[in-house]
């Protein structure tokens, strides 16, 4: 008996279907992970308090800091005489940043600052537009020039640290307003991915002719789609810092967003392994089911 051949109206559009389902589940799974983590401030606090230990982190941030407070100091271009000063001015305010960074007061002003920064950010998100997003670690100001003020004998010219000098711009107005504006259509985003995904996926298998051969393909095609994700927040996450304007913005929201989106990252690998474990499985079902078919006599 000849096998019965599909129309190719339906192959097309399952294949339309397939291609909707693998592209908008990425954008399900972000836009989940988002709901959960950038709408709740308690979550997002609690998500990036663990930075605060980081001693790579902490390095950065004083290198960083000790950049702001040097060029504040002396300006941006020095003279012969005024980069001897920076260098020394290095050595002490870097080893000064690096012991308040290191300390628990830090750890406190990390937690309110990005209490603060998520305010500004996605609290009342209408009242906020044209503004920049900050990090306010300025409440470290008095114990940094605590430590500098107990070395001052050996600074090559007076140094008074200004809270200004701590509040780190981390996304200019325009970022953060674009920002806001996919806060603000997240829950759309969410539940129109999540039905185009079930939508897709129950017809790019309910219109193909082979439904294991269907299954195969979606899960292939999920698998594809969670690594394509990983790649984007990578290469997205390097892109913020790049836009931050300066090192300490960029030190700052790198660590943020590596901290914001490990969640994000671990479930997207997930999603990428659990895929191709049941493509496999489905291919290989597959594979058996051909080897039947040709065992079983004709009749």
């Amino acid at each position: 008996m000849p096998r019965r051949t599909t129309p190719v109206w339906r192959r097309a559009l399952a294949l339309l279907c397939l291609v909707l389902c693998c592209v908008a589940a990425p954008v399900a799974l972000t836009a989940g992970w988002a709901r959960a983590i950038l709408l709740d401030q308690a979550a997002y606090v609690q998500t990036v308090t663990p930075v605060a230990d980081n001693a790579q982190i902490q390095h950065l941030l004083a290198q960083a800091i000790t950049d702001r407070v040097v060029t504040a100091t002396l300006g941006e271009t020095s003279t012969a005489t005024q980069a001897v000063q920076a260098r020394l001015l290095r050595e002490i305010v870097g080893s000064a940043a690096l012991d308040v960074v290191a300390s628990p007061a830090f750890a406190t002003t990390w937690r309110q600052a990005n209490a603060g920064l998520y305010s500004m950010l996605a609290a009342g998100i209408s009242a906020g537009w044209g503004e920049p997003v900050v990090l306010d670690l300025s409440p470290l100001a008095g114990a940094l020039q605590a430590e500098i003020d107990a070395v001052s004998d050996t600074l090559p010219v007076a140094l008074h640290i200004a809270p200004e000098e701590l509040r780190v711009q981390v996304l200019d107005a325009a970022t953060a307003d674009t920002v806001r504006r996919a806060l603000r259509d997240l829950d759309r985003t969410f539940y129109a991915a999540t039905a185009v995904v079930l939508l897709g996926a129950i017809l790019s298998i309910a219109l193909a002719g082979d439904r294991l051969r269907a299954l195969t393909r979606l899960c292939f095609g999920l698998a594809i789609g969670a690594t394509l994700l990983i790649a984007a927040l990578l290469l997205g996450q390097a892109w913020a810092a790049g836009q931050s304007g300066g090192q300490a913005s960029a030190v700052a929201l790198e660590a943020i967003l590596d901290a914001a989106t490990q969640g994000l990252r671990v479930a997207a690998i997930a999603a990428a392994a659990i895929s191709l474990l049941l493509a496999a499985l489905f291919a290989g079902l597959g594979a058996l089911r051909g080897s039947v078919s040709r065992r079983s006599p004709a009749g």
